[in-house]
Formats: structure tokens, C-alpha cells, sequence
């Protein structure tokens, strides 16, 4: 089974899909009809996920925001405060609109921060 839950923001399009491998994220180069924008999405996998569970929700929130990340080009790239502005923008995005379209009610909640245990890397 193979699913596909794009998020398009104006710097980045962060792909969902199954199936289950490695953590790493191949970022690759995507399509934008404004010539002005650039576009690049990577794949989650959460197959291996129970997402009846909040577990399951906090592990694939966790690494929905380490895709967004590498999508986004990492904070530690960032140098100057127009750069973070955008790589923050990127990431709110890139994770507020993979969250929306899992359509979990349990994921959802998790992303507004209704849990204390996730990565402060915002």
C-alpha cells in the first residue's frame, strides 16, 4: 500500500508515504509553477506505526519534524535572522500541513504541543 500526503508551502513540499525505511531523508528537488520558489519534498515512513496510539502519533510527529527539518535545510545552516525567519516558516508549515492531511485527530493534538516530551528544535 502506498499513500502519498503532500504539504506544500512556498519554499517546500514535504511527501508522506509508506513504506517503513530508514530514518535518513533523501531530500530531492520538486516542481513549482512560480519559477521564484523552490521546492523539495522527502518521504516518512509510518507503516510500522500504530496510529490508533499516541505513541504511534508521537513517533511519526517526531519524524515529520526531522523531514521538515531536512527539507527546510536544518537550523544550524541558518546565520542570519532572515534565514531563520524562513527556515522556521518553512518548518511550521511543512509540519502543520503533513499533520493536516494524516487527519488524526491524536497527531493533531500532539503537533499543537499538547505533549512535553517533544524536541524543542523550533
Amino acid at each position: 500500500m502506498t499513500r502519498k500526503i503532500p504539504a506544500l508551502s512556498a519554499l517546500i513540499l514535504a511527501a508522506l508515504a509508506l513504506p517503513a525505511a530508514a530514518q535518513s531523508h533523501a531530500v530531492r528537488p520538486g516542481f513549482s509553477f512560480d519559477p521564484t520558489k523552490v521546492v523539495s519534498y522527502t518521504s516518512v515512513p509510518y507503516a510500522d506505526l500504530d496510529m490508533a496510539s499516541e505513541a504511534g502519533a508521537r513517533t511519526l510527529l517526531q519524524r515529520i519534524e526531522a523531514a521538515a527539518d531536512a527539507v527546510c535545510g536544518g537550523a544550524a545552516n541558518k546565520t542570519s535572522k532572515p534565514e531563520k525567519e524562513d527556515y522556521g516558516e518553512c518548518r511550521a508549515v511543512a509540519v502543520a500541513g503533513a499533520v493536516s492531511k494524516m487527519r488524526s485527530p491524536t497527531l493533531s493534538r500532539l503537533a499543537a504541543g499538547d505533549w512535553t516530551g517533544r524536541r524543542a528544535a523550533r
